[in-house]
């Protein structure tokens, strides 16, 4: 497309103020030379997505997602127990909260974490323990956007209640978190 006075002096000597040959762009870059229009996706035609890099990088632990029980609560109803425990994403990533194992019990918990993101999900629901039981516990979850599973490990401590069986009292991190499936 021509500029104004490009356009005023074809009208002077009777010249189309529009060329077909002109530059159909209407771009005109910092050196005064014509430049290539950025194409637009036809109407139907799929937008590409720009490729987004997970911060994980594997084989380096320091990197894995960490998401952790941060707080545990257990509630007595006769012979019963009912654990509840707090699971907090401090990652800078979405995390699927996939299941807990607990006392010899997998639970599936499905859920979605946001970065910072906390929830309480009930992880165990029956009856007490006639002695301390499984010592260890085990959080899998995955990476939102890559599928990437991992995994944390805690200690579980019981507590002794009058009746001589043992409720949960507390999950303990123990680190570092593992990369499984993968």
């Amino acid at each position: 497309m021509p500029g104004f006075f490009e356009s005023m002096k074809r009208m002077i000597v009777g010249q189309p103020v529009f060329d077909t040959n002109d530059d159909q762009s209407g771009w005109v870059g910092k050196n005064g030379q014509p430049q290539e229009a950025t194409q637009q996706p036809q109407p139907g035609q799929p937008v590409a997505e720009p490729e987004r890099k997970s911060s994980v990088v594997k084989g380096q632990t320091s990197t894995f997602p960490v998401v952790v029980v941060k707080r545990t609560r257990t509630q007595l109803s006769g012979s019963n127990q009912t654990v509840y425990c707090s699971v907090v994403n401090r990652f800078t990533e979405a995390v699927e909260v996939e299941e807990i194992e607990l006392m010899g019990n997998s639970r599936n918990l499905g859920g979605y974490l946001r970065p910072g993101e906390e929830r309480e999900y009930m992880v165990y629901n029956g009856p007490r323990q006639t002695h301390e039981g499984h010592k260890e516990a085990k959080l899998n979850y995955k990476v939102d956007e890559t599928g990437d599973y991992f995994q944390s490990i805690y200690d579980v401590e019981y507590q002794l209640e009058n009746d001589k069986t043992y409720s949960v009292e507390e999950l303990h991190f123990r680190g570092p978190i593992r990369d499984i499936y993968g």
